[in-house]
Order: structure tokens, then C-alpha cells, then sequence
């Protein structure tokens, strides 16, 4: 039995990796592995900072893979940091996303994420946990999709996809748009240097990784991505 990658996508916001993370998942599922699509906001940060039915604060008390000591961090905290407009603690975020590869990969599930990694030190601690559960026999390595985009083709990509939408969903849509500026900025000067730590750190511990990178002009159809997406996985032999 093939032990499961995990997948990261990475990109801009609107460079579609919540789409092209499900289209990547469907034949995957088709083929009888098991799948899970998590988000790097909707799964991982939103449910804790802002969980449903309770108003009580929450204290996470949490170690690093890369970094020494016990961190603490609270629920009260990072709404604030989030209401701001602003990243979530790097060290919290980076641990979130470990604990969720780690409980997807020993149930035997493929990870699909997408958001991640969006810090250096998101990267080197997913990186690190990869590498931890490939030396254990559990993980067969990791898949990295680059989605580049430029800045007014993402903007283009969330107008066409928002009459589709229902009316919550699209006040979500229209606040990207508003933001884009400042979230393009964060991704030239956090997450790209994210990725490129997660990829070092990989090629490093001789954990197999298999990168890809599409670039969208504005001029393919998200169907068109997802099946140049797959020509790659499969001229890699990984589906």
C-alpha cells in the first residue's frame, strides 16, 4: 500500500488553491485513497479563534520541532491579531499545521493543504514534521504546488467567481479584493521565503519531494490548471 504525500499549495490569494486542492482530491478519492482538503484559515485558524456556540478564552500551551522552550498562546489574543487584519502568530499557526498532518497522515489520509506554508518558520516546522513522520515510514514525502499568479488576474479570477456565491460568501470574496494589496505583500515577503525554507528543509533530511509550479496568465480555465496540475503528478508517477 502507497503511503500517503502530503500536498501543499501555495500561491496568492485568488490563485485558486482551495479549488485546485478539491480537483486534485476528486480523482484521488476516485481512486480509493483517502482525502482530506484542509485550509490554512477555514480549518486550521478560524475554528479556534472564532469556535462556534462558546465565548470562553482558551489557553494553548504548545512545543516547536526547530525552536527550544513552551509557547503560550491564547484564544482572546490571536482574535485580536486577526480582527486587526494582520497574520496570526507564526509559532501557533506553524504548530497547528504539524498537528494536522501528523493526525491525517497515521490515520492514512492524504493532507491536501492549502495556505501553507506562510512563514519561514511555518515552513521549516512543517518541513520538520514531514520529514518526521517519513523517517517513521508513515509519509511517502510531499508534493509542492506553486500557483503563480500576478496581482490583477487574482483579483479578475475572485470577480468572475462571485456571482456564484452565495451573499455571505461574497461580502468574504469582495474583503480579498480590498485587501489584496497588503495580502500580496505578505506573500512576496512571508510566504515565498516560507516555501523556499519548507523546500530546503525537505532537501535537506533526504525526505522525497516533488515540486511543481503553474503559472496562470488569466487565460486557462481552473479545469485547464487542474489538468496540467495532474500531466505533471502523473509524469512524476505519483497518481
Amino acid at each position: 500500500m502507497q503511503k500517503p504525500r502530503v500536498f501543499i499549495f501555495y500561491g496568492p490569494n485568488g490563485a485558486g488553491k482551495g479549488t485546485q486542492g478539491e480537483k486534485i482530491a476528486e480523482p484521488l478519492r476516485a481512486a480509493g485513497a483517502l482525502v482530506d482538503v484542509i485550509d490554512s484559515w477555514g480549518d486550521l485558524i478560524q475554528p479556534r479563534v472564532y469556535p462556534a456556540g462558546t465565548d470562553q478564552d482558551w489557553t494553548f500551551r504548545f512545543t516547536l520541532h526547530t525552536q527550544p522552550g513552551i509557547f503560550t498562546r491564547t484564544r482572546s489574543g490571536e482574535r485580536e491579531i486577526n480582527k486587526a487584519g494582520e497574520f496570526n502568530s507564526p509559532d501557533w499557526v506553524s504548530w497547528l499545521a504539524c498537528r494536522v498532518i501528523r493526525e491525517r497522515l497515521v490515520d492514512g489520509i492524504v493532507p491536501i493543504m492549502t495556505g501553507t506554508s506562510r512563514t519561514p518558520l511555518e515552513g521549516r516546522e512543517v518541513a520538520a514534521e514531514i520529514a518526521m513522520q517519513h523517517e517513521a515510514g508513515i509519509a511517502g514525502g510531499a508534493v509542492v504546488i506553486g500557483l503563480l499568479i500576478d496581482i490583477e488576474t487574482a483579483k479578475q479570477r475572485i470577480r468572475d467567481r462571485m456571482p456564484t456565491l452565495p451573499p455571505a460568501q461574497q461580502e468574504k470574496e469582495q474583503y480579498k479584493i480590498d485587501k489584496m494589496d497588503r495580502r500580496f505583500e505578505w506573500y512576496f515577503n512571508d510566504t515565498l521565503p516560507g516555501i523556499a525554507e519548507l523546500k530546503r528543509s525537505l532537501t535537506a533530511s533526504t525526505t522525497p519531494l516533488t515540486a511543481i509550479d503553474i503559472t496562470d496568465d488569466g487565460t486557462m480555465t481552473p479545469q485547464e490548471i487542474h489538468e496540467k496540475i495532474w500531466k505533471e503528478l502523473q509524469a512524476h508517477k505519483l497518481v
